[in-house]
């Protein structure tokens, strides 16, 4: 199968750091298990998410209380930022580039001038 070798989706690594960044106003150090364990934690810890963000939503609209977008608590998801955005620029932009190049020899740098990296 012809495909580039990223390491992972980016829009899984995106997920995943917000993931970890909620759970990082809860949890102050998680020990990194092995790469399958990771993918089920990674996983049952969005379904906890979403279920945690659905059922506090429950509540809020039970007990007609708003959720106040003016005062968000973003620290753990912007301490997380900068090691996804290298992880996304190392890992998937840099193999991603380099497998285009081979796949398209003539046609990828111009497309390459023509178009920005991060758009």
């Amino acid at each position: 199968m012809d495909k580039p070798a990223i390491a992972i989706p980016s829009p899984v690594l995106y997920v995943g750091a917000f993931v970890l960044g909620g759970l990082g106003q809860f949890i102050w150090r998680v020990p990194m298990p092995a790469e399958r364990a990771a993918l089920w934690l990674g996983l049952i810890l969005f379904a906890l998410g979403v279920a945690v963000s659905l059922q506090g939503l429950i509540v809020l609209a039970r007990n007609h209380t708003p959720v106040d977008p003016s005062r968000p608590d973003l620290t753990w998801s912007v301490i997380f930022l900068v090691p996804v955005v290298l992880i996304v620029h190392y890992k998937i932009i840099k193999p991603e580039e380099a497998y285009l190049q081979k796949k398209f020899p003539d046609t990828y740098p111009a497309y390459q001038r023509r178009v920005r990296r991060w758009l």
